[in-house]
């Protein structure tokens, strides 16, 4: 499905606790129709969607690959999918975008395991202006976390960076930069930078 560009769009990551089960009952306790559902595939987001009479669209995304959930709300007006917004976040916990960019900047660096979910969780967050093709606004912690974790001593992170970095260039091309700035120091992944920067370049 593609998301259009309206007045209103909210979206959030869903924490890890959160039951979509209880999405499906606000859904229907509210009479929201079902016009859209789609399994996860290894590769493929999963997808339900719900039309809130003519005011929003609510949807609900899965991404095996990145290990998160994505809730999101669009509508032709700012007011009404607020107010959906408001009700299925008070029915699913979620994970604010300044918590998981918090927690990459964090003091002292956390270990492998979190800043690999902390980057996949941040993707994640933009998954609904990537399905619309929507630029997002610079935020200066974005970068600060590409240029924190460019030189990671552990492989496994400097591999997700690069995974994020590429699948969030058409929302956040700024990111690229940081990255590149080290490409001649990168010898472990020089397959996966020499992609990276073919990519950005076919981008130009």
């Amino acid at each position: 499905m593609n998301l259009e560009r309206f007045g209103g769009e909210r979206g959030a990551v869903l924490a890890d606790h959160a039951d979509r089960e209880a999405l499906d009952a606000l859904a229907a306790a509210r009479g929201w129709n079902r016009i859209d559902a789609r399994p996860p595939g290894f590769s493929e987001l999963g997808r339900q969607v719900w039309r809130a009479g003519d005011t929003a669209q609510i949807v609900y995304l899965e991404s095996p690959e990145l290990g998160a959930r994505v809730v999101c709300v669009v509508g032709d007006e700012a007011e009404p999918a607020e107010e959906v917004f408001a009700a299925v976040t008070a029915v699913l916990p979620t994970v604010p975008v300044d918590e998981i960019l918090a927690g990459l900047l964090a003091e002292p660096m956390a270990g492998p395991r979190d800043l690999v979910r902390g980057l996949n969780r941040l993707m994640a967050a933009d998954m609904p202006a990537l399905a619309s093709g929507g630029r997002r606004p610079e935020d200066p912690r974005y970068r600060q976390v590409v240029e924190r974790l460019a030189g990671h001593p552990e492989r496994q992170v400097r591999r997700a960076l690069l995974s994020v970095a590429a699948g969030m260039a058409a929302v956040r091309p700024e990111l690229a930069e940081p990255i590149l700035a080290r490409r001649d120091e990168e010898t472990e992944l020089g397959d996966l930078m020499d992609a990276f920067a073919g990519a950005v370049e076919a981008r130009r």
